[in-house]
């Protein structure tokens, strides 16, 4: 790959930092490529597991195989003509079982000597077949030889491609690097079998101006750390010196560079490869595990297959197997075609028409991340083009799905448990803060309360990492954002109820009540809670009762006039009659606002002179209170001296006659003093009075209701609600 860059000590700068990352990211890559081929060897099965299930299902096999027969020849006898059925017949049946009979003992370990005679390779088969039968040992152990003989990365990439199993890492990592980090070269393209070493070389640098730098790169043997060295990464050749001749004819009249090293983007291939191999080595984790079931519930599907009915069962448990099994190799395979394309690309280039300059360079990041991108597709694209099932979500990258959702959970569940460990001591602390202000708590700073509030954070803690874990585990999106709100609401509603004086013995205490009991101090200060809203609800509704009968009597008094006849006592001290008519209030205020004299001139034609407007004020209302006493009490008297009685008017009537049953009602259900019931409305129902009343008792009703609502608060924190408690 042509690079232009002219050697300088900030390029120098440039090239040391993003080599020191991909020494980083590459030294990783080549650990998890190992750990991906160390997982797919594992085995977690036993001989003396697989044989001990084996024996327990011999009795089970044996009573399916006499109950099936007898049924068989019952059948036959019952209806000769089932004996020529093929397939659910006598005949059917009883090639079903032999089939199953030769299944079984292929399945069951075998029980091969042990001996220090023979190959290594003879062992290792002996003791897959004494571990997991003849099928599932021969598979085990093809796996194992195709595996760690490096079969089909040899099969796609030559003989000599890999070297020892423990060296397969560095030798992909470097194949990776090498195609990212290029000899300098005159024209894209060019040929350098020569490895420079040549007097017509194409390599910008001869091989003596950077001889141990080109023998690191061109070594098999090489590490990422000695590829990645200052040596080969910044190694560079002068104009005036160890300068090709190509490299001079084709303008490079400077101090250049002996690599082309495509910095930046070398990190972030490595990083990408990094999470292939990653999930690979995921998936093929959880492909150890799935073997071990299929192999562990073999015998369900093996005698499902004596039944004609049963046949499908055993069709889809050899398909998982064969799927499961298969999937290693389909994904070894597309890594090695991966490689194979990177090492043609380093070898030839990439064979596109402009190599150089700024569309050459993402012209190759993009067929970069489109060979990336194929490795996603490819398990799908292998699959069905030769008819293998696969199951959704079984993608190249469907492994880094499953670690991304274990890390995300086990990140949530222990913030979880933390935040709720650090509010269950506030919580506490509040709690103790609270009781000590109501007077029946302790010292918040004593050593006791210290511990309850430990022991409080540690009990909280445990419910939060549980709550955060089933949040996360239950939410379809947004799986973190969500579970640490639940636990941060959670939070906030036990903070607020412990300020109200909850406690978790409280809690607790409560909750054993009302599991025992069926009822709980939740549960009653809910009925209160319920009874002091009816009788809220009915005052505020006989209160505009009243109110309306007392509007529409007052009403009633104003315009037909009223006589009253009362005793006042002037600024002097002296008493005075009043005798009149509430038509004559009327006119006397009228009169005031008009003249400014505060004047009143009674029934017997005598004239009262009021020193002040409060006097006068005062004087009339006591005037028309009078008035009222008597139309309540029936006895009010008009001008003409006919009777004025609020049983006359049919509005008034009702209005009134609701008001006394309401009141009746209401004293009988919440026994409130002052609501008696009685003949008068005036002396005994006392409308005027009960109306004022209405507010003290309304206003008495609302604390009561704001108690309840902060004892309800705590109550419901202790879990008497059989849920809250919990949160």
């Amino acid at each position: 790959m042509v690079d232009y860059t002219e050697q300088h000590w900030y390029n120098d700068l440039i090239r040391s930092l993003f080599a020191g990352l991909d020494r980083l990211v590459y030294n990783l890559l080549s650990a998890i490529y190992q750990i991906f081929f160390n997982v797919a060897t594992a085995d977690v099965l036993t001989g003396d597991a697989v044989k001990s299930l084996f024996g327990r299902i011999q009795l089970i096999l044996g009573i399916v195989i006499m109950f099936k027969l007898v049924i068989g020849l019952f059948n036959g006898i019952m209806n000769p003509d089932s004996f020529k059925d093929t397939k659910s017949g006598f005949s059917g049946i009883l090639k079903r079982i032999v089939v199953v009979l030769f299944l079984m003992v292929l399945m069951v370990p075998l029980n091969i000597p042990s001996s220090d005679v023979g190959d290594e390779g003879q062992k290792s088969w002996n003791k897959n077949l004494n571990t997991h039968g003849v099928i599932f040992g021969s598979l085990y152990e093809l796996q194992k030889r195709v595996l760690k003989g490096d079969v089909i990365p040899r099969l796609i990439l030559g003989a000599d491609s890999f070297g020892e199993m423990d060296t397969e890492g560095e030798l992909f990592a470097t194949d990776i690097l090498r195609s990212l980090l290029t000899v300098n070269v005159v024209e894209d393209g060019a040929d350098i079998s020569d490895e420079c070493d040549d007097s017509d070389t194409l390599c910008v640098c001869e091989y003596d101006a950077e001889e141990d730098a080109y023998d690191i790169y061109f070594d098999n043997s090489s590490t990422v750390s000695e590829i990645l060295s200052g040596k080969v990464v910044n190694g560079w050749c002068r104009y005036s010196g160890n300068m090709s001749d190509a490299a001079k004819d084709n303008n490079f009249d400077y101090d250049a560079y002996a690599f082309s090293y495509s910095w930046f983007w070398s990190t972030i291939i490595g990083v990408l490869f990094c999470i292939l191999i990653l999930s690979l080595a995921v998936d093929t984790a959880i492909r150890i595990f799935k073997l071990a079931i299929l192999e562990i519930v073999s015998p369900i599907p093996i005698l499902s297959y004596i039944d004609p009915k049963g046949e499908k069962t055993f069709q889809n448990w050899v398909k998982s197997v064969s799927t499961t099994y298969l999937s290693v190799f389909i994904r070894i395979s597309i890594i090695s075609f991966i490689l194979f394309v990177i090492r043609a690309i380093s070898a030839r280039g990439f064979g596109i028409e402009t190599e150089a300059g700024f569309v050459g360079l993402v012209s190759k990041i993009l067929i970069y991340i489109a060979l990336i991108m194929f490795a996603k597709e490819a398990p799908k694209f292998i699959t069905d083009t030769l008819g293998i099932e696969r199951k959704e979500g079984e993608g190249l990258f469907s492994g880094i799905g499953k670690l991304k959702s274990a890390v995300g959970r086990t990140a949530a569940t222990i913030t979880g448990g933390i935040s709720s460990m650090r509010n269950g001591y506030r919580s506490s602390m509040a709690a103790t803060d609270a009781n000590n202000a109501n007077g029946n708590g302790s010292n918040p700073r004593h050593i006791s309360s210290m511990l309850k509030a430990a022991g409080a954070a540690a009990v909280n803690g445990v419910g939060g990492a549980h709550q955060a874990s089933s949040a996360y585990g239950q939410a379809k999106d947004h799986k973190w954002r969500t579970a640490l709100d639940q636990v941060n609401r959670a939070n906030a509603y036990r903070l607020e109820n412990a300020a109200a004086g909850g406690t978790w013995w409280g809690k607790t205490k409560d909750q054993l009540r009302q599991d025992f009991t069926g009822d709980s101090e939740y549960h009653q200060l809910a009925r209160k809670e319920k009874a002091l809203k009816d009788s809220m609800e009915r005052h505020n509704a006989l209160s505009k009762q009243i109110g309306d009968l007392k509007t529409a009597a007052e009403a009633e008094v104003n315009k037909k006039g009223v006589n009253f006849a009362i005793s006042y006592k002037d600024q002097h001290g002296v008493d005075h009659n009043l005798v009149g008519n509430t038509k004559d209030i009327e006119a006397a205020q009228e009169n005031a606002k008009r003249t400014g004299r505060f004047e009143f001139t009674d029934k017997s034609g005598t004239l009262h002179t009021f020193a002040s407007a409060a006097e006068f004020s005062s004087v009339m209302a006591q005037a028309f209170d009078n008035a009222m006493d008597q139309y309540y009490a029936g006895t009010a008297k008009m001008y003409n001296g006919n009777d004025l009685k609020y049983s006359d008017n049919i509005k008034i009537e009702a209005m009134y006659t609701a008001v006394k049953n309401g009141m009746a009602e209401y004293d009988g259900k919440y026994h409130v003093s002052g609501y008696a019931s009685g003949n008068g409305m005036r002396d005994n129902m006392k409308v005027v009075s009960a109306y004022a009343d209405t507010q003290a008792l309304k206003d008495q009703a609302e604390i009561s209701s704001t108690q309840v609502e902060k004892s309800k608060a705590q109550a419901n924190y202790r879990g008497d609600d059989g849920h809250a408690g919990r949160r």
